[in-house]
């Protein structure tokens, strides 16, 4: 994909606090388009339009994704927004780490602050500030971060991989026997 966007995915319902992600985009000096995918109920799909019309956002609805669509948006995209508060962890943040693209999440101490190193694979913006998230946004819209930290955003997704947990599982399992 030759234009340059902001990515999120996932279920697409009022929990996932998609509204602060467009007002966020709102406060972006780079106005480039909001993409999101996954499933969503029309009602809430056109409440989410309408603030996007109401804010200047432009927002692309991608709908449910492939994953062979799925890594080709996370691997065009200038950078990933998880809006979502206190989550537990969150795949999708990793998942766009694995294909080279920083993420921007909320540094509220929730599961995806284990995935971010602020700065080097992505930014931490400050909980629940709304302009903040759209200020670390625009660091990674217009795709220099992404160019320069490619290599080690794909190195940090590495801890999140099949082997590397089933690694620190089975010696999380030894340390129990051994007692």
């Amino acid at each position: 994909l030759k234009e340059k966007f902001i990515f999120s995915s996932s279920r697409i319902i009022p929990g996932k606090k998609y509204e602060w992600l467009i007002e966020a985009c709102s406060y972006m000096k780079n106005k480039i388009p909001l993409y999101i995918s996954g499933q969503y109920k029309e009602s809430y799909k056109n409440e989410l339009e309408k603030l996007a019309d109401k804010k200047g956002v432009k927002i692309k609805f991608l709908g449910r994704l492939s994953s062979e669509d799925l890594i080709k948006y996370y691997s065009s995209a200038a950078a990933f927004a998880f809006p979502t508060p206190n989550f537990e962890f969150g795949l999708v943040p990793a998942e766009s780490l694995a294909c080279g693209t920083p993420i921007v999440v909320w540094g509220d101490g929730g599961g995806q602050n284990e995935q971010v190193t602020h700065g080097s694979n992505g930014y931490e913006a400050e909980p629940k500030n709304i302009e903040d998230f759209g200020k670390k946004l625009d660091l990674l819209a217009d795709g220099k971060f992404k160019l320069k930290n490619k290599n080690k955003i794909i190195k940090s997704a590495e801890q999140f991989s099949y082997e590397e947990i089933k690694k620190d599982f089975l010696k999380e399992i030894n340390k129990l026997v051994k007692k």
